[in-house]
Parts: C-alpha cells; structure tokens; sequence
C-alpha cells in the first residue's frame, strides 16, 4: 500500500523527530518508566522495551531494558532472548516500513542533483552505515528505515544490522552482569 501525500516523508521525519525529541527531554521519566514496567511485568516489559526503543526513533538503546532486567535480578538467559526478540521485531518492521513506505521517496528525493551524490554514497557504503548504527549511539531505526528505502537485501540487513546488535545487546549485559 503506497500513501499518494508527497509530503508523507517529511511528515514520517518530523513525527519521528518529535518522539525522539520528546523522550530525549524526558529521558529520566523514560528511564523510570522502564524501571518500574519491568519491576512489575518482568520479562514481558524487557520484550516490550526492547521491541519500542528499535522500532520508534529516541535515545535509548535496547541494552538499557535489558540492563534493567539484570539489575532487577531477572535471569541473564531470559532477559537476552526476550530483549533480543522485542529488538528483531521492532528492527525487521522499521526494515519493511522503509521498504514499502519510504522507497518512493528516496526515489523522488534521489533525483535531485544536490541530493544524488548522498544516494549513491548511501547505495554504496549503506550496509556499513547500518553496522556502524548498529552498534554505536548512532539513531538505528533511521538507518533501518534507509536500508528498506534502498532496498538493501534483507539477508545483508540481518548480517550488517541484526548480528552485530546481537553482540552489542549481550556485551552490555555482560559488562552490567559482571559488575552487579
């Protein structure tokens, strides 16, 4: 289904912005609300937690939710498949709005002289943006909208986007583990 709204990308931005904006400003409440989701529904909130920080754009990393839970004395194991599933999820769909909502206006926008020169840098090093926003600070949901948008293969997203967060995920949780 493609929306006909030309102006649907620069409103998907700005909406996606404002929640960033807003979570970045209320980043302590975020943190409390997370603390306390998990103290009450345990693995259930880690899932939950884990799937909304990579589907929606905002500052916290899924490592957060699953820190949470290992602080809260909640099984290592448990704690990384839930996070991890709640991170897939949430990672996949922001992959297929890019790819079936997004893909049309990369193309309108990539045909601007000014901005063609951005396509086919991000066409050419794209799957090593997505490594690289993977597992750094860097906004990871805007980089899984852009490798559905490029129709980056989806066998290259889960080998540069799904793998390394995987090791991101459970290096934290190691180092939260080792130190709690």
């Amino acid at each position: 289904m493609k929306l006909k709204n030309p102006y649907r990308l620069i409103f998907f931005i700005i909406f996606s912005l404002g929640i960033a904006l807003l979570v970045g400003f209320n980043l302590n409440y975020a943190k409390l609300l997370i603390e306390k989701s998990i103290l009450v529904y345990g693995y259930l909130a880690v899932f939950a937690f884990g799937f909304l920080v990579d589907f929606i754009v905002q500052p916290i990393g899924p490592e957060v939710p699953a820190s949470l839970g290992l602080i809260f004395g909640l099984n290592f194991y448990y704690v990384f498949l839930f996070v991890l599933f709640g991170s897939y999820l949430g990672s996949v769909i922001s992959f297929f709005i890019g790819r079936n909502f997004l893909d049309s206006d990369i193309k309108r926008i990539c045909k601007s002289k000014k901005r063609k020169k951005y396509c086919k840098l991000f066409r050419k090093y794209g799957k090593f943006a997505l490594l690289i926003a993977s597992v750094s600070p860097v906004p990871y949901v805007l980089f899984c909208w852009l490798s559905g948008a490029f129709k980056i293969k989806f066998t290259d997203f889960i080998i540069f986007g799904l793998v390394p967060r995987t090791f991101r995920i459970l290096f934290v949780m190691l180092l939260i583990s080792f130190f709690f």
